[in-house]
């Protein structure tokens, strides 16, 4: 699972409580993210859990997990399709859950 959580396939969709229904395009939330310092640099420690993951059909997934980003704790809801034999995100829905 650990390789799943970095790729995102084109057309997919980022979404967090606050956005209200509005949808960030992958475009914006990569620009977003490759513009920010990574965690590492700053010597925040690397934290990954799989809370959940459910298999909808051979090609559909949906996953839970839990990390540290910085010094925030955050749980990602990912809905994943299996294209062209690799597993992709296609959504993503996050909000943090506290504090580091």
């Amino acid at each position: 699972m650990h390789c799943v959580l970095r790729a995102h396939s084109p057309p997919a969709a980022i979404q967090n409580h606050r956005s209200l229904g509005v949808v960030r395009p992958f475009a914006a939330y990569r620009t977003m993210v490759q513009g920010r310092e990574a965690p590492v640099v700053g010597n925040f420690p690397r934290s990954e859990e799989l809370l959940m993951a459910e298999f909808l059909s051979p090609t559909m997934a949906v996953v839970k997990v839990r990390l540290r980003l910085f010094n925030n704790i955050m749980e990602d809801h990912l809905n994943l399709m299996k294209h062209e034999g690799r597993w992709m995100i296609y959504a993503k829905h996050f909000t943090r859950v506290g504090s580091a």
